[in-house]
């Protein structure tokens, strides 16, 4: 049983360990204007990771449909498409910011209010989960 509850220990500490690759920093919401249900949201996201990994999902208690999105140019255009995963390359950053990749909140539940605090649960490959506060803001 002595064997057994160590083992457990030590494969609890590799799992903790192994989600710690990944941080998140400077997690933003746009504050959208009054009567709008559509925002995006923008962060750094650092890979310590000694393999690339994606960001697979986003949810939230403020919508049910949080999408991964991209900005790119075709055809002299500026367009807006839904990715399935942002990809995120082993020791990189990965900035997520308006004109690149970023995430589309749509049909929120209610209005955000400047500086409120939002938790957003990003989910990683591996079925890691990281739950983020990140904070609303006017002026990005």
């Amino acid at each position: 049983m002595k064997n057994f509850c160590f083992a457990l220990l030590v494969s609890l500490s590799t799992t903790s360990f192994a989600a710690s690759q990944i941080e998140i920093k400077n997690a933003v919401i746009r504050l959208p204007p009054p009567g709008s249900t559509t925002t995006a949201m923008f962060m750094d996201i650092m890979n310590n990771d000694k393999v690339e990994r994606t960001l697979e999902k986003v949810s939230g208690a403020i919508s049910d449909d949080i999408e991964l999105h991209e900005m790119a140019m075709t055809e002299g255009r500026m367009t807006m498409r839904n990715v399935p995963k942002i990809l995120l390359k082993k020791g990189e950053h990965t900035l997520l910011k308006p004109g690149g990749l970023h995430i589309m909140i749509f049909n929120l539940k209610r209005p955000l209010k400047e500086n409120e605090a939002i938790d957003m649960k990003m989910d990683f490959d591996r079925q890691e989960h990281v739950t983020i506060k990140a904070i609303v803001k006017k002026d990005l």
